[in-house]
């Protein structure tokens, strides 16, 4: 059971990142196309520091750097989160735990970035 839970968590994360891609890019769809932030040179410097905080187990001082972004409601910064979230999203379980993080609070922070947008997610 706690592995279909997890899975399950997996796949709604998926589509949550999904439905934040398609409203900061209009982009939806299994796989999104390379969100458009990743033209932007300073952006794209901030996604590889993010996810190297989230390769070396730092998930939460990523996270907070997202929320402070989000306060600012530029959708770019939202693509950028959806992003980030997403690749957190595919770490391992054993991870992701390891990191003192869980699968639970990757769903949270994307919704909670959603709702800093005004969207309900």
């Amino acid at each position: 059971m706690e592995y279909e839970n997890k899975h399950g968590l997996k796949r709604t994360i998926r589509g949550a990142v999904r439905v934040a891609m398609a409203i900061a890019g209009g982009a939806f769809g299994e796989k999104y196309k390379q969100p458009k932030f990743i033209e932007n040179s300073a952006q794209d410097s901030l996604y590889r520091k993010l996810t190297q905080m989230v390769d070396e187990g730092k998930f939460e001082k990523a996270e907070n750097i997202l929320w402070e972004r989000a306060e600012k409601k530029d959708l770019l910064d939202l693509q950028l989160a959806a992003a980030v979230y997403s690749y957190m999203n595919e770490k391992e379980d054993t991870f992701i735990e390891q990191s003192d993080f869980s699968r639970e609070e990757i769903e949270y922070g994307i919704r909670c970035v959603m709702n800093m947008y005004g969207f309900d997610a």
